[in-house]
C-alpha cells in the first residue's frame, strides 16, 4: 500500500510546478475523503495502531532497506526518490507508533540532516524530509538537536522553492509549538527566522497562505514574549495596514492580523507606542 498509494503522483508534482500555495493548501487541509493518496495515509496510520505489534518492524525494516539500498542509488535512478518519499511519508504518519523502535535523532544526524544541507538534493526529498522532522519534533527529538534543526530549516525557507519554504516554516512551528521548547535555544534565531517569514510572507499571494505564515511569526513572537525584538517588528508594522486591505474579504486573516497586533503589542512593551498610529495609514 505504501509504494503504490502513499507515493507522490505526476499530477501532484505537476500542481506543485504551475501553483504551489494551492499545492501546500491542499495538502494540509482535510481532503483525506475526497482524494485517493491522503485517503490511504488514514488507512494506514488506523491499520498501524492497531496492529502495531505486526507492521512496526515492517516500517523499520523498510527505513533499513531505503537507508541501505536505496538512497546510495538516488544519483543513479532519480525515479527512486519517489519511493523514497513514500516510505519517509509513512514513517512521518507512523511517528506515534515508532518512537520506541526507531532512534530518529541518531537518523537525522547520521542521513536527514546531511540530505538537507546537500545543494544536490532533491527538492521532493528535501521537503518529505523536513515535514518528516515536523512530524517527529513532538514525538521524540533530541533537545541538543533542536538548534541544527532550526538553523535547517531556516537556510531552507530562503530558497527559491515555494513549497520548500512553506514546509520548512511549517516544521519550525510545529517545533516551537511544542511541550518541550526551550525558548533560550531559539533565541539566537529570532531575527533570521522572523526575517525569513516575512519575506514569506510577502512572496504568498493566497490569503490561506498568508494566514498560516503569520500565524507562526505571532507564534514565535508569544514563545518568545519578554524578550528584547527590538526593531524586528518594524517590517510588520509598516506591511499590516496593507495586508488588512487584501484581506478584505477574508475575515479569517484579519483576525490572525489582529492577533499579531496584539503580540507585536505585547513584545514591544513600552516601546509600543509606535503602534499607536497604524489605523491611521
Amino acid at each position: 500500500m505504501i509504494l503504490e498509494f502513499l507515493m507522490i503522483s505526476k499530477e501532484d508534482l505537476e500542481q506543485w510546478e504551475s501553483d504551489p500555495e494551492e499545492y501546500m493548501n491542499e495538502e494540509k487541509s482535510e481532503v483525506w475523503n475526497y482524494d485517493l493518496r491522503p485517503c490511504s495515509e488514514v488507512l494506514m496510520l488506523s491499520l498501524v495502531h492497531h496492529f502495531s505489534k505486526s507492521l512496526v518492524p515492517v516500517l523499520v525494516n523498510m527505513v533499513s532497506e531505503v537507508q541501505n539500498n536505496f538512497i546510495p542509488k538516488i544519483a543513479e535512478n532519480p525515479q527512486i526518490i519517489l519511493t523514497v518519499d513514500a516510505v519517509f511519508n509513512a514513517i512521518g504518519l507512523s511517528s506515534y507508533e515508532l518512537f520506541e523502535s526507531i532512534d530518529f535523532s541518531s537518523w537525522f544526524t547520521s542521513t536527514l540532516h546531511p540530505l538537507l544541507t546537500n545543494p544536490s538534493t532533491d527538492k521532493i526529498l528535501k521537503r518529505r524530509i523536513c515535514w518528516l522532522c515536523g512530524q517527529w519534533v513532538t514525538v521524540k527529538f533530541s533537545t541538543e538537536l533542536r538548534p541544527v534543526l532550526y538553523e535547517t530549516m531556516i537556510t531552507i525557507m530562503g530558497s527559491e522553492d515555494l513549497v520548500l519554504r512553506l514546509e520548512a516554516a511549517m516544521c519550525i512551528k510545529l517545533a516551537i509549538d511544542d511541550y518541550n521548547f526551550e525558548p533560550p535555544h531559539f533565541e539566537n534565531y529570532q531575527e533570521s527566522s522572523i526575517t525569513a517569514l516575512f519575506k514569506l510572507l510577502r512572496d504568498c499571494e493566497e490569503c490561506d497562505t498568508k494566514m498560516r505564515v503569520l500565524y507562526i511569526y505571532t507564534l514565535i513572537l508569544k514563545r518568545l514574549r519578554g524578550k528584547t525584538i527590538g526593531n524586528l517588528g518594524q517590517q510588520l508594522t509598516e506591511y499590516l495596514p496593507q495586508l488588512w486591505e487584501h484581506a478584505s474579504e477574508h475575515y479569517m486573516l484579519r483576525g490572525a492580523i489582529v492577533c499579531s497586533l496584539l503580540e507585536l503589542v505585547l513584545a514591544l512593551a513600552s516601546s509600543s507606542t509606535t503602534l499607536y498610529n497604524l489605523g491611521t495609514r
